[in-house]
């Protein structure tokens, strides 16, 4: 299968190249655009069987650029990666189907079914060529956390009682990148660098936004991309999300306002018995939790269904 992945924007987490990544390790010729330049009727050439469109723009022109390309290639499938919206509407003749990048979020689903969409969720997950058990690296830091905090839009993230009281507290060693506290801007730091930074660390804090966690099961489920990478690395999380032994069987250490910082001492001290877990999980990740899987599934159960 002749496929071409189409986004129009940067993410710290490279979706759109991890998908691509997946889709190669199954086999599949992907062509991979990342650049907001590059216009549909450029690429238009190749004879695609399946078009990714990330973020699908809302331009008329693209409308047009999609009309144009369709009529050419009426055998060619088009999906949007994406969240619903009524202004899709007008793309409704050109997309046949629609992915969002979440475990699961029903009322999006509903949505896109009343839009007349057919849609498939499609998680995280993570590269096992990025992330990796590092042996020749010593734990050098206690605590780590790499990250955006929840000023960013996506709701409260409990950065003030999962993250701040280590950052105060001088008895803690701390590596952290991608955030602001204090007056201390913590950089950002490149995604193949990461690894790294998880070997290097005990305890790997590995908290969600509010908007990731439906309490009642309902609704939106989401896991953030950490929790597979630090999984496929090897190492030891903390985590704050009530369902993630939806993905990880073997995940019981689930962490809560109350025994946050108690289960963050308790594994500092105990970091072979932290170890142990972690590699559990790996072995489960490895199995079950790389972009290579994912993409299997899509095709399998989503792609070849349509």
């Amino acid at each position: 299968m002749n496929i071409l992945i189409y986004e129009d924007w940067n993410h710290f987490i490279p979706t759109g190249y991890s998908w691509a990544k997946g889709l190669l390790k199954n086999y599949h010729k992907v062509s991979h655009y990342n650049q907001s330049s590059i216009e549909l009727k450029n690429i238009t050439d190749t004879n695609f069987d399946l078009i990714f469109l990330f973020d699908v723009p809302v331009w008329d022109e693209f409308k047009y650029q999609l009309d144009e390309f369709k009529n050419k290639s009426p055998h060619t499938k088009i999906i949007g990666v994406g969240f619903p919206h009524p202004k899709y509407f007008k793309f409704k003749d050109f997309i046949d189907g629609w992915i969002m990048n979440v475990y699961k979020y029903e009322s999006a689903t509903k949505i896109f079914n009343d839009m007349g969409y057919k849609s498939y969720n499609v998680s995280l997950a993570s590269h096992k060529d990025l992330f990796f058990n590092r042996f020749d690296l010593p734990k050098k830091y206690d605590i780590s956390f790499v990250g955006q905090l929840g000023i960013h839009g996506h709701g409260y993230k409990k950065e003030d009682k999962y993250l701040y009281p280590f950052l105060d507290d001088d008895k803690y060693n701390c590596i952290t990148y991608g955030f602001k506290y204090k007056n201390i801007k913590r950089t950002h730091i490149l995604y193949n660098e990461i690894n790294d930074i998880y070997n290097l660390t005990k305890v790997n804090l590995n908290f969600h936004y509010s908007n990731q966690m439906a309490m009642d099961e309902t609704d939106k489920i989401d896991f953030n991309g950490r929790v597979f990478d630090i999984a496929l690395s090897s190492n030891f999380q903390l985590v704050d999300h009530p369902y993630i032994s939806k993905i990880f069987d073997s995940f019981k250490i689930i962490g809560n306002e109350t025994n946050w910082k108690k289960l963050a001492d308790y594994y500092i001290e105990h970091d072979e018995e932290a170890m142990s877990i972690a590699i559990k999980i790996k072995e489960e990740a490895l199995k079950k939790h790389t972009w290579k899987h994912r993409m299997n599934d899509l095709i399998n159960n989503f792609i070849g269904k349509l």
